[in-house]
């Protein structure tokens, strides 16, 4: 059974949140930079709907959240601080993102 395109049928809106990288000599840029994999966004759109890509602006955080459907948090190359659940150990490999665990954590005021 085919399906049949419904007219007027708004695409939804499904916001990513980018990974936050700082600059290096060694790597892909010398200046601090957002970057997500090809594949997040390539899934997204293959289910037609729209990829909204959110940047760290605490400021307009309540404006995203508005405007989207559905929200994408994806995983990292780095740890969640173990203060942030009351634990001191620190294991040696442990690294630390603070820009963007600071941004993962913050609470929408719209939903506090």
């Amino acid at each position: 059974m085919r399906r049949k395109k419904i007219k007027n049928m708004k695409k939804p809106k499904i916001g990513i949140i980018l990974d936050h990288k700082e600059g290096s000599e060694e790597g892909y840029s010398r200046r601090a930079h957002y970057a997500i994999r090809a594949n997040y966004i390539d899934s997204i759109s293959k289910q037609n709907a729209l990829v909204i890509l959110i940047p760290y602006d605490h400021n307009a955080i309540d404006d995203y959240i508005a405007m989207l459907d559905g929200l994408m948090i994806v995983g990292g190359a780095f740890d969640v601080d173990p203060t942030r659940y009351g634990e001191e150990f620190f294991h040696p490999k442990t690294h630390l993102n603070k820009i963007r665990e600071n941004f993962d954590f913050l609470p929408p005021k719209s939903h506090c």
